[in-house]
């Protein structure tokens, strides 16, 4: 499921209010003028009770508190100035969506709600200037960008302007909330909007800027965090029976290939030690989700990953010798490398970096089709995907419900965890292994669709044949019923003419399908070149139908008119 239609909203919406506001002058609007909430107070603005339906154009207290909850949730609404724009919209439509709502932009009854849920401390609060919030420097800035480049640093303006910064808010709006107060004088109290209640922020990992949007989005870049939280919260869905992370579904064409040099095996003479087997990384759970048993030892577990970095240097990555890589490999591995046990514990290396961190086989795992349904499972090894960190991967889940009906729900519960994360699509194991067979379905569909033309064109060849046959015959077949011949052997005698036709041409396919077996063996899925019942089926098939054929010329036959037919002698 792709999540790209929010540009196409935003840019809808924006031309709508262009054309509101583009009406001719002196024309009435039929619309409706939004609704207005009261003045700005002090009281209104922190009382969570249930506000009127705010959108655009709306002003006053339930908006200003609407704006402070906004920019304490990590949602920032621009300057709060206590007024419903574009800005306010946007950032009102990115909160329901992460919040499982409806995007309307507009806030009712059930935004309301969630904005409120948790907010025990006032949007509005009393703060008392400080010394160092009237310090300065104050500059006035001119507008020349010659003049602005020339000056020692762009300074505050004002002690207002300082305070209005510094608490997210327009100088206008302080103003109105602190009429006949002096910003620039230490121990004033005022009003403000409360937007340090809450906590600082994680530091941000990347900043998404979208244009075409206007917005700009700081997403986390604890990696390991949404990864667990994902799993946990999936997992908890009613419906779900389990959700895990993988790289390299089976069927989807994706793994890493990887060369290792295995513990215990040596390769022929003259080349490099190491062997070729494609690699996919897996969360706990993954194989019993897909059906795949543990064979021996054990599963990877969530103990199974990279261990936090150093505080003290957070962007150095941890020592790989520091802890232990595991990978779990597959039976075909164990039969081709490890002569067909004694897999656990053994150490495989990969020959790339300067050190070579081995990895500590933990677990043998059934084999599977993962690349082609046609070809046997090959040697493959499995890491533990906190391990070895995947930037894009599938997030495998096992439902009850229907898989339409839970897409929808997992995909708010990511995008609540982390509202970036961008979902490509989604799609059941059916409908993965239909696109793995589709050019070999269509290649079928086709010889099939050939196959039925030419049976048809073969059993009208027949009907020709022996509705010839019997033209040809007539006097005979009249002459044999005026001596005694019942229509019963007169049918049986056409019939055995027909079946004669038949056999030949069953012998004759059977010959041909052995001879183009091999062209069909890649098409073919646990059936054999010669499988002896499907030849026997398909060939009893072909017989039924051509005596069915038979049938007409047959009746025919057994009502010639023996007076009729042999008048003319």
């Amino acid at each position: 499921m792709f999540v790209r239609s929010t540009a196409a909203i935003v840019l809808a919406s924006l031309l709508a209010a262009a054309a509101l506001s583009a009406e001719p002058a002196g024309k009435k609007s039929r619309r409706k003028a939004p609704a207005r909430t009261p003045a700005l107070s002090f009281e209104a603005a922190n009382d969570p009770a249930t506000a009127p339906p705010l959108r655009r154009g709306s002003s006053g207290s339930a908006v200003l508190r609407a704006q402070v909850l906004l920019d304490r949730a990590r949602f920032s609404p621009g300057e709060i100035d206590g007024s419903y724009g574009s800005n306010v919209w946007k950032t009102v439509a990115g909160f329901q969506k992460v919040r499982g709502l409806p995007a309307t932009g507009n806030v009712d009854e059930a935004t309301w709600k969630e904005l409120n849920s948790g907010a025990e401390t006032p949007a509005l609060a009393r703060y008392t200037i400080r010394p160092e919030d009237v310090a300065g420097p104050f500059h006035e800035i001119p507008e020349d960008m010659m003049a602005k480049a020339s000056l020692p640093a762009l300074s505050y303006s004002s002690p207002l302007e300082l305070l209005a910064e510094k608490f997210h808010a327009s100088p206008k709006l302080l103003t109105k909330l602190n009429p006949g107060k002096s910003f620039d004088k230490a121990g004033e109290e005022i009003l403000v909007p409360n937007v340090h209640a809450s906590p600082p922020g994680q530091k941000a990992a990347k900043v998404v800027v979208d244009k075409t949007a206007s917005t700009v989005t700081a997403v986390d870049g604890n990696w390991f965090d949404f990864h667990e939280r994902a799993l946990e919260r999936v997992a908890e869905l009613p419906g779900v029976e389990g959700a895990a992370f993988a790289w390299g579904v089976p069927l989807t064409g994706n793994s890493w290939p990887g060369r290792f040099e295995v513990e215990g095996y040596t390769v022929a003479a003259g080349n490099e030690n190491l062997v070729s087997v494609p690699i996919r990384a897996v969360t706990a759970g993954y194989f019993s989700l897909l059906g795949q048993t543990i064979e021996e030892g054990r599963d990877f577990r969530s103990a199974d990953r990279v261990p936090p970095p150093n505080p003290a240097t957070p962007n150095v990555p941890p020592d790989p010798s520091s802890f232990t890589r595991v990978a779990v490999v597959n039976r075909a591995f164990v039969e081709q490398y490890l002569g067909g046990a004694g897999a656990i514990g053994k150490k495989i290396w990969s020959p790339q970096g300067p050190n070579r961190v081995p990895m500590d086989i933990v677990g043998v795992v059934s084999d599977t089709r993962t690349v082609d349904l046609a070809r046997a499972s090959e040697p493959e090894v499995y890491v533990s995907l906190l391990q070895q960190q995947a930037f894009s991967k599938h997030l495998v889940v096992r439902t009850t419900e229907s898989p339409t009906a839970i897409v929808g729900v997992v995909e708010r519960e990511l995008k609540t965890i982390l509202p970036t994360v961008a979902v490509e699509y989604a799609a059941t194991l059916e409908q993965i292994r239909d696109r793995s067979l589709a050019s070999r379905t269509f290649a079928m569909q086709l010889l099939v669709g050939f196959a039925v033309v030419a049976v048809v064109l073969t059993l009208a060849g027949v009907y020709s044949v022996l509705s010839l046959t019997v033209t040809a015959r007539r006097r005979e077949l009249a002459i044999r019923t005026a001596v005694g011949a019942d229509a019963r052997r007169i049918m049986g005698l056409v019939l055995r003419s027909g079946l004669k036709l038949i056999a030949a041409g069953i012998v004759v396919g059977v010959a041909v399908s052995f001879a183009l077996s091999r062209v069909l063996q890649a098409m073919l899925f646990e059936v054999g070149r010669a499988d002896p019942l499907t030849l026997t089926a398909a060939a009893a098939a072909f017989a039924a139908v051509a005596l069915l054929a038979c049938a007409l010329p047959a009746l025919r036959a057994a009502r010639v008119d023996p007076a009729e037919a042999l008048k003319g002698e």
